[in-house]
């Protein structure tokens, strides 16, 4: 999906393009010998956070906390856990913050 958003500076409005399908958040893989969260997942919880962050109606702090993520099959597949649990984290808290 791609939007528009409007920005007044100075004199004059700038009009930026916003395209929410491309997601650019550089994730480490998964360490030697663990399972990392599986990437579809990962995007999907990226796209969950790019409309909490982006829609005022969009996903809250519990939606996120919830959203379940599944691990590879194979150790040392996968993106890593705990940098995504960070993330994932972080955004809750900024949610809760903002609900309030």
């Amino acid at each position: 999906m791609i939007g528009t958003e409007v920005i007044s500076e100075g004199s004059g409005t700038v009009r930026r393009v916003l395209d929410v399908d491309l997601l650019a958040l550089p994730l480490p893989p998964a360490p030697p010998g663990e399972r990392g969260y599986r990437p579809g997942d990962v995007e999907r919880l990226m796209t969950l956070l790019t409309r909490a962050a982006t829609d005022p109606d969009g996903p809250r702090a519990d939606e996120v906390a919830g959203f379940r993520l599944a691990r590879t099959f194979f150790i040392g597949q996968g993106l890593h856990a705990g940098v995504v649990e960070a993330i994932r984290l972080a955004w809750v808290t900024e949610l809760r913050r903002r609900e309030l």
